[in-house]
């Protein structure tokens, strides 16, 4: 009889600390529960807050693209112009230079 209620005793001494495990588990479950819960509400309201903002129309992205790349464009072509002129320039005062050493005519082309 003595064995058995020393076995019991043993039960009840695992059962208990199974029933705090449990109960650990549980509020470290319920903890983590409680921070889902936050967070899916301020995502809802995340989500809300996008879908009631005006949509953006892809005509005004297009557009908006193509005011930048013609703004780019316009910038290069200012910038080989501006190298045209300077090259001509160059080029004109070259064939300055060799027509003066060499006394002959050099036809240099004209702008």
């Amino acid at each position: 009889m003595q064995e058995f209620k020393g076995s019991i005793a043993t039960v009840e001494v695992q059962l208990n600390k199974q029933t705090a495990d449990f109960n650990d588990v549980k509020a470290v479950v319920d903890a983590q529960m409680t921070t889902n819960s936050t967070e899916i509400s301020l995502l809802m309201a995340t989500v809300n807050e996008i879908s009631n903002q005006q949509p953006i129309q892809w005509k005004d992205i297009v557009q908006q693209q193509v005011t930048e790349s013609s703004g780019q464009v316009n910038d290069n072509i200012q910038i080989v112009q501006t190298t045209l002129e300077e090259t001509r320039a160059q080029a004109a005062e070259q064939c300055d230079k060799e027509s003066r050493r060499n006394y002959h005519y050099i036809q240099c082309p004209r702008e």
